[in-house]
Formats: structure tokens, sequence, C-alpha cells
């Protein structure tokens, strides 16, 4: 049991990383489990509560995702490396807005940011922290739009310009021959799709650019289904059987990518916006997945 804990919980921590990243989420959660049954402590348990959380959060486990938060938060702020600092800034951004308060991420992520050394500023989970950003303040702008908040929307689009402005900034710094640039076109797309919305507007197109970018051969991206979610409502704002078509290709996808990862949250906004427009979805089937993926899913 000894050895258990010192040597298989951090490569067990490890492998859940890479099976949830790579959308093999109920992979991922068999493995937490054997985590769990282990026992786990140190700097395993952050890499424990990190990709508990996320999985709990997009299965919408909310008061699950809260107690990882809350442990991987205390962890992080003991840990005089803060390698995972930023990690931890995005899960809690990911939570609030998961728990419908975007306009609390707003002060996560700056007052995170502003905490980080140079050191602890890991390219993925800080772009990752961005778009979070960009896209909570475009649900406050939504909200402002609603209740007639004039500076309210423009603040929300002025701080959405500023982590757009950040995120392009990281991507242009990446070389081209680095492992992450592959994934720079899909952070960007879905970065400008979000803040096409902050601006009041949906662009299926922007929508449909973002859910192709994210697509990985052989894999279930959750950011996939969640642009085609987006794009199929953009598309049904449109008038004719063009885009009547379109939006059910789409929300198919993205109910099957749901369906997959069993992404409660995710598949309740695609079934409710097929309903409000009477689209069929019945012919979704499960994302289907072959062997093991070979990178990383955005």
């Amino acid at each position: 049991l000894g050895h258990a804990r010192s040597e298989g919980v951090p490569l067990l921590t490890l492998l859940a990383e890479l099976l949830f990243g790579t959308g093999e989420w109920d992979e991922a959660d068999r493995v937490l489990r054997r985590v769990e049954r282990i026992g786990v402590s140190g700097w395993p348990a952050l890499l424990y509560h990190m990709t508990r959380a996320q999985l709990a959060v997009l299965r919408g486990d909310l008061d699950a995702a809260a107690r990882s938060v809350a442990v991987s938060s205390r962890i992080a702020a003991d840990d005089v490396e803060g390698e995972f600092s930023v990690n931890v800034l995005a899960n809690r951004a990911l939570l609030a807005i998961a728990q419908g308060q975007p306009a609390r991420v707003r002060r996560i992520v700056e007052d995170g940011l502003a905490a980080l050394g140079e050191r602890d500023r890991w390219t993925g989970p800080l772009q990752f922290a961005h778009l979070l950003a960009i896209r909570a303040e475009a649900d406050v702008a939504a909200q402002a739009r609603r209740r007639g908040r004039v500076q309210a929307e423009r603040d929300a689009i002025a701080s959405a310009i500023h982590h757009l402005d950040q995120l392009r900034s990281i991507g242009d710094a990446i070389p081209q021959e680095h492992w992450q640039r592959g994934d720079v076109g899909a952070w960007m797309a879905h970065a400008e799709a979000e803040f096409i919305r902050a601006q009041g507007l949906e662009d299926p197109v922007a929508w449909e650019a973002a859910a192709d970018a994210s697509a990985r051969p052989r894999q279930v991206v959750y950011f996939e289904g969640y642009a085609r979610w987006r794009a199929g409502a953009g598309f049904l704002a449109q008038r004719g059987p063009d885009a009547r078509a379109a939006a059910r290709e789409h929300l198919t996808r993205a109910l099957a990518i749901a369906v997959a990862l069993k992404a409660a949250p995710l598949r309740a906004d695609i079934e409710r916006v097929a309903a409000r427009a009477h689209l069929s979805l019945s012919n979704a089937k499960p994302a289907q997945r072959t062997a093991t993926p070979s990178a990383y899913g955005l």
C-alpha cells in the first residue's frame, strides 16, 4: 500500500488528467475513484482535485466540484512552487460560470493573474483562463443588455477586449515548432466567437469555425460540442430551410458529444434550444471513439 501511494498514485492522477483531456471521461472517473480508494496526499492530491473539479463541473455535480476547487485552492496556496496556481485559477472561473455567477470571474481572473509569478504562467491553462474570462464577460454583457445597464455592458466588453488581446499575445509568442502551437487556432476561434457574443451578436459561422478548430480525430472533445451548440442556436435564429438544416446538423453532433461525455448541463442546453425550435434530434447517437487518442483535446 505504501508503494502504491508513493509510486502508483502520482501515475494514476496523471493518467486521469490525460483521459479527461482526451474525452475518455468515464475512464478518467474510474481512475479517480481508484485513487480515492488508495488515498492521496501531497502534490498528487492537487492533480486529483483539479481533474475531479473539471469533471464534476462539466457533468453538473457542482457540490462535488466546489469541494474539489476548495481543496485544490488550499493546497495551491501552500505550495511555494506555485506550479499549478493558474490551473486552480481556471477551475475557480469555470465553477463560477457553471454556478451562474459570471460577474465573479473578472475578479477571480484579475486577482489570480496578478498573483502569479512569471515562472507560473503556463501557456495552456493561462490561455484557458483568458478564454473563460471572455466567456464570462459575454454572459455579463448579455445580462446587462437585458437590464438596460449600458455602462455595465461597456465594462464587460472592454474587459473581454483586454483578455482577447492577452490571449492573442500568448499565442503569438509560442514558437511555430512548439507542440502547443497546434491549439492556438482553436483557443482564438473560441475567444473570437465569445467576443462576438459579448457584443450582442450570435455568429453561427464563427461558432462553426470554433467547433471545427476544436475537433480532433478519434476524440470526443467537449469544446467542440459547446461550440456546435452555439452554432446551432445561431443558425436557428436565421430564417430558411438551409439554416435550419445546418442547425440540426450542429445540434445533433453536439448532443452526441454531450451524451458520450455525460455532460448533463451541455445536454440540457442543447435539448432546450432544439425543443424551443421544435427540432427533432432523435437521430443523435453517442459520439464514437477508437483507440486511446494520441494528443490532448482542447
